[in-house]
This record gives C-alpha cells, structure tokens and sequence, in this order.
C-alpha cells in the first residue's frame, strides 16, 4: 500500500475528491444538431445558439485558476495506488471529464501535463480496472503526444511506463501495437533527449 497520500484515510472521514470534482468544467460542443435544425426558420435565434464554431468545444462557466489547482490536486492524488482510490476516480467519471478537457484545448499546458500525469498513474493497475478507466476514450494516443508537447522527460517516462503497463495485458496489447509508430518514435525521443 502506498503512504505517498493519506488519501484513503479522507475516504473513511471525509471525502473530498468529489467537491474537487465540481469544481471541473464540463465540455460541450455547442448546441445537437436537430436542435440547430429546430431554429433554422428564425435565423436570429440559430446563431444566438451557437456562439462559437459548431463542433468547437466550449467550457461551462468556471475560474482557471481553480481548474489548474483541482487537476494538479487530482494529478497529485492519483498517485494513491490502492484500489479502492482508482475505483473511486472511475465511479466519479474522473477519466471521461479530464480526457475531454485535454482535447478541449482549452487548459493551459501545465493543466494539460496534469492530466496526462494522472493518466499514466492510473494506468499502473490491474487490467480490469484498466478496462474501466479506458471505457469509452481513446487513453493510448494521447499518452504518446507527451513527447510532441514538449513535457518533462519525468511525464514521457511515465506515459511510456503506463503504455508498457498495458501492454501486459493480452486484451490490450494490440492497442498498443496498433500505434507502433507513434510508440518507437516517442520512445526514440526520449532516449536521445538529454
């Protein structure tokens, strides 16, 4: 068990990872379709419905000083490596919001390092949870950009780390195999970064 967090204590008195998790924007890609399709008579109201570009992602209202704090205090509390912690990031749809506030666009690049971070340490665990935390989002090509973003050798080594983790796994090997190119010129970079 790892002593890095007391964090497993705050599960039995206090919980505060989901008040942390509020404090996160949602995505949104402006207004569904049929509803845009819904105000194409009244030409007025269809733009007022989408003020930026259709399929632009957009923030819910939030303070950025605030989501860089609560990323990095995630990113910090994912390196709590007991089941029961990981579980607890799964059931509060922890992957699923920070994977698509990195493809946002719209953190900065220490907020964006963050999230990769907790990424590859959540990673480091058995395959099925590995499987929850992968459900539904594409976990694999985004931890091969660290290298083309220009993060620390520290946050390359873990998201290679973390791909090596998965790659144990026979269910998930051919995802990792599949993106061979990206993986040996990132792990190329790294070895003859200094």
């Amino acid at each position: 068990r790892s002593t890095l967090f007391p964090y497993t204590t705050l599960f039995r008195s206090e919980d505060y990872l989901e008040p942390l998790v509020r404090f996160l924007p949602h995505v949104s890609k402006g207004p569904p379709k049929r509803i845009i399709k819904m105000n194409k008579g009244d030409k007025k109201s269809s733009t007022a419905a989408q003020p930026k570009g259709e399929g632009e992602a957009t923030l819910t209202p939030h303070d950025p000083f605030i989501v860089r704090s609560v990323i990095h205090s995630i990113a910090l509390l994912s390196l709590e490596q007991g089941r029961e912690v990981q579980q607890r990031f799964v059931d509060l749809g922890l992957p699923l919001r920070l994977f698509n506030l990195f493809y946002s666009e719209q953190v900065d690049k220490s907020s964006g390092e963050a999230i990769l971070l907790f990424f590859a340490n959540i990673l480091h665990s058995e395959k099925d949870m590995q499987g929850n935390i992968m459900r539904g989002i594409e976990v694999i090509p985004m931890l091969l950009v660290a290298k083309e973003m220009d993060f620390s050798s520290h946050t390359n080594t873990r998201c290679l780390s973390a791909l090596l983790c998965i790659s144990r796994s026979p269910d998930y090997r051919r995802m990792v195999v599949g993106q061979l190119d990206l993986l040996m010129a990132s792990v190329n970079a790294n070895l003859s970064s200094p």
